[in-house]
């Protein structure tokens, strides 16, 4: 049984799937790190013809916002030549303010594209810093859906802000 399964028989994992946890500040809890930063995490799980989309809502802007897959074993996708992470000055925010990104296999033609590099699974991470830790009805909010490959253009805002 892998460290990221049911450990003992309440069909709860560590980590959620194709979901997140709260987001949460930094404490023992979360693995550590920057006292002010926010972060949450979760895997993703996707067959050759699916794709995860993040809706990333941001209350209170944060000096920076960090986004990124790995593998289960921790290790950054290759990212010479694809694009395993992503920034907020990387990312197109919709109109609506989200930051909607896309967890995929291939190309979906849309912006903010993660390339899982044909890793069926593996750690998606976020993370908000901020110069002080804000209030908690301040925090962000972040959700991911599975989809269909073929249906990400119509679950995707594809209205960008200006």
């Amino acid at each position: 049984m892998s460290k990221n399964g049911d450990m003992n028989g309440d069909g709860k994992r560590f980590m959620p799937r194709n979901a997140f946890n709260e987001p949460n500040a930094a404490s023992g809890a979360t693995g550590g790190g920057m006292s002010t930063n926010l972060y949450a995490g979760g895997i993703y799980e996707l067959a050759p013809d699916e794709a995860l989309i993040v809706e990333n809502r941001i209350r209170l802007a944060p000096q920076y916002i960090g986004f990124q897959i790995s593998n289960l074993w921790g290790e950054s996708i290759e990212y010479a030549n694809q694009l395993g992470s992503l920034n907020g000055s990387q990312c197109e925010v919709d109109a609506d303010g989200v930051i909607r990104i896309v967890i995929a296999h291939r190309d979906p033609g849309v912006p903010n594209w993660i390339d899982t590099t044909g890793h069926p699974e593996g750690f998606v991470a976020p993370r908000w810093a901020y110069s002080q830790t804000p209030p908690p009805d301040q925090w962000p909010s972040i959700a991911a859906k599975k989809v269909p490959f073929d249906e990400i253009r119509a679950a995707f805002t594809l209205t960008r802000a200006a």
